[in-house]
């Protein structure tokens, strides 16, 4: 009858592998376990070995960077997902980089402080006219240049409009009693208001036509802070036209909104909306285009403050 494994006088098996293993010492290479195993792990480094000397380069950013990631899963699993989780948010932010690259903007070359009249003002100065950093994917025109929206029926109204209302301030009356134009109940202008579509809408206006109660609403809200008759400390004129950029306004005050009779002391100028926006211009475009509507006023009107 055997005796129970480790009781004297039994014969205990051959566990020596084991016992290696557990004390951490190299097995011995008598044993035919360790033999085995000794050869499995000399035919895995060949491989491998002879796999990372074929490659050109040694193992490369790749192999490094899967190596990392191979060992940091073994070592720690949740590192290893922030990890990847990195290395994947990279490799998308480069791949959007390269598909849609950042471009520029707000770069000014010259921003024009310097200015004393509008002789100052050099298109050929600028260093891209189009808000995107390039010369080509706007409808920019030139700031400088004055330019009508005639093409539109609609515009051509409008500035009809505005001629219209500026004769009613014509400095045709007495400067005595201070009463202008056709209607001497009218005092003189104190301010005239230039621009886009903000300031067309002051007169419940849109493209020279008369709008609904929205627009109704603040031609009344105008007419209260800025007609005398209504009780205003100041009268003032509205003189917008909506969708214009700074050529168009510099093209209307050539051309009927400024005449030599009307000398309002203040122009309050709303200008650069539709240059940047609808078409598109550089910011430097845009602050050269109001400069230029700027210094014509200063040529003809001298006195006027801004």
């Amino acid at each position: 009858m055997s005796k129970p494994h480790g009781t004297a006088g039994g014969s205990a098996p051959d566990d020596s592998d084991l016992d290696d293993l557990l004390s951490g010492s190299h097995p011995s290479s008598s044993s035919p376990a360790s033999k085995v195993a000794q050869a499995a792990y000399a035919s895995y480094a060949d491989r491998h070995r002879t796999y990372y000397s074929t490659q050109p380069g040694g193992l490369g950013c790749c192999g490094y960077m899967t190596t990392c990631c191979w060992l940091t899963f073994q070592s720690s699993p949740k590192c290893g997902w922030i990890l990847t989780f990195l290395a994947v948010a990279a490799l998308a932010y480069g791949l959007v980089y390269c598909l849609d690259p950042t471009v520029k903007v707000g770069v000014v070359t010259h921003d024009w402080t310097t200015v004393e009249s509008a002789y100052d003002l050099k298109a050929g100065d600028i260093d891209h006219w189009c808000l995107t950093g390039d010369d080509s994917s706007c409808r920019c025109e030139d700031p400088l240049q004055p330019a009508d929206r005639g093409e539109y029926k609609s515009w051509s109204q409008a500035h009809k409009a505005n001629k219209k209302l500026i004769a009613k301030y014509a400095a045709t009356g007495d400067p005595i009693t201070g009463t202008f134009g056709g209607d001497l109940t009218r005092p003189a202008v104190d301010v005239a208001f230039l621009g886009e579509s903000l300031i067309e809408e002051m007169d419940g206006r849109w493209l020279g036509m008369t709008q609904g109660e929205h627009l109704e609403s603040l031609a009344k809200m105008f007419n209260k802070r800025f007609q005398k008759s209504s009780g205003a400390a100041l009268e003032a004129v509205p003189l917008g036209i909506a969708g214009d950029a700074s050529p168009n306004v510099l093209w209307r005050l050539l051309h009927g909104e400024m005449p030599e009779s009307f000398s309002p002391p203040v122009w309050w100028l709303s200008l650069g909306m539709n240059d940047l926006a609808r078409m598109q211009c550089s910011e430097e475009v845009v602050i050269m285009g109001i400069l230029r509507v700027v210094e014509e006023i200063r040529l003809r009107k001298p006195d006027a403050k801004m």
